[in-house]
């Protein structure tokens, strides 16, 4: 016997598997479509007298302490709700032992290394050729510096007898190099689902009152796909191959591998009440020595 909480009318099939168990649920929504999809299988299943429906934000609601086997957000976190605020108050809802699944949309990760890592799981004569290639492209980019140094000496000269001042510019070819890193910062953003979260600030909000007990990443290119404007979506509909279900083959591939949660576009994490978070401190009465 236990309870479980559901933050949002979502994954009836999970309610389902939950209230079969015999434990009974809390549905937090207030929206009468997401709840009747919710409640339809439910009922049919004739399970719905375990089941009750909590309408007020979550923010707003103040559960009983240790409250709860498990608990689900597939929504995320609560747009009214600060990252600190939600998981410790997650933290006090839970059983010790007991976990929060939180499914959430993430933002990119530095990819350089997860796709280094990726790569390296290629057949080893794509390896070699993509390899080849690479070097190719290094022998082009280390003859393309050796000529730029052989005309930064004239420019500098040319530079000299206009007075031009080098100091400043410098400072301008520094601000265009920022404008290029903030380009690729909002290509990022443009990259991530709505209401993504930065992966590193997600995990230290959580520290302090929970563990990350597994993280699922769901996808990398599919989910990225159905961002791009509905135009470019029906010219990709032509292509020769189907885009959509290229990008679930390739996910369904990279999925398995470590490398591939810094590049998903979301995941399913479980955050654990550990016993060490459920200690209960009990005052002792000081009691008075005597000295013999």
């Amino acid at each position: 016997m236990g309870n479980a909480l559901f933050i949002g009318a979502d994954l009836p099939e999970v309610a389902l598997h939950v209230l079969r168990r015999g434990l009974f649920a809390i549905v937090n929504d207030s929206d009468s479509s997401r709840l009747e999809a919710f409640m339809s299988p439910i009922r049919e299943a004739r399970l719905d007298k375990q089941v009750s429906i909590e309408s007020r934000p979550y923010s707003d609601v103040e559960f009983l302490a240790s409250s709860f086997n498990s608990i689900v957000a597939w929504r995320g976190v609560p747009d009214d709700m600060p990252l600190p605020l939600f998981f410790k108050k997650i933290r006090r809802e839970l059983k010790a032992g007991a976990a929060l699944h939180l499914h959430v949309a993430l933002r990119p990760a530095r990819w350089a290394p997860s796709v280094a890592s990726l790569l390296s799981r290629l057949p080893d004569d794509l390896r070699e050729k993509l390899e080849d290639g690479l070097s190719g492209a290094d022998e082009k980019v280390a003859g393309l510096r050796e000529k730029l140094a052989e005309m930064a000496s004239p420019a500098r000269e040319w530079a000299d007898r206009r007075g031009m001042d080098h100091v400043a510019a410098r400072e301008r070819v520094r601000a265009t190099a920022s404008k290029l890193r903030g380009t690729a910062g909002a290509i990022g953003r443009r990259l991530s689902l709505p209401g993504a979260q930065d992966p590193a600030a997600l995990r230290k909000a959580a520290e302090q009152y929970l563990d990350v007990a597994s993280e699922i990443p769901l996808s990398i290119f599919a989910e990225r796909l159905m961002l791009l404007p509905e135009a470019v979506r029906m010219l990709l509909k032509k292509a020769p191959l189907p885009t959509l279900e290229v990008a679930q083959a390739l996910d369904a591939g990279l999925l398995r591998t470590p490398a591939a949660l810094p590049l998903a576009s979301s995941a399913i994490i479980a955050f654990s009440k550990t016993k060490e978070f459920g200690h209960v401190f009990r005052i002792q009465p000081k009691r008075n020595r005597i000295d013999r």
